[in-house]
């Protein structure tokens, strides 16, 4: 009995911790969902700096993969930053941003920022 009770309680916390993981929102960056929902972007923004994708990157491989909607998204520009997440709030509106630095026009270090 003791077993099965063991074996219960076991499953039931790793149900708990996937449904946690699953609620958080956060989810592997994908390039055309990255593109296609701009507000979801934040979702992704953690896959994004921990698998360190677009380090050592040059500007015109960051733009290809995370389109050219940034501000400050020039040639002459060493630091780019994307809009992630935008919500209106009172009395100021709620933003995260995806800041990506360049040195000798590769990206060096990428961070978020809300």
């Amino acid at each position: 009995m003791d077993i099965i009770r063991n074996k219960l309680t076991k499953s039931f916390v790793l149900s708990i911790a996937i449904f946690f993981i699953a609620c958080s929102g956060d989810r592997k960056f994908e390039k055309l969902e990255w593109s296609k929902n701009p507000n979801e972007r934040y979702k992704m923004t953690s896959d994004l700096i921990k698998s360190n994708l677009i380090i050592g990157m040059n500007k015109k491989n960051v733009r290809a993969l995370l389109t050219d909607d940034c501000k400050y998204c020039s040639d002459e520009s060493n630091s780019w930053m994307y809009y992630t997440k935008m919500e209106k709030g009172a009395p100021d509106p709620i933003f995260e941003i995806l800041d990506i630095e360049f040195k000798n026009d590769t990206v060096s270090l990428v961070s978020i920022r809300k």
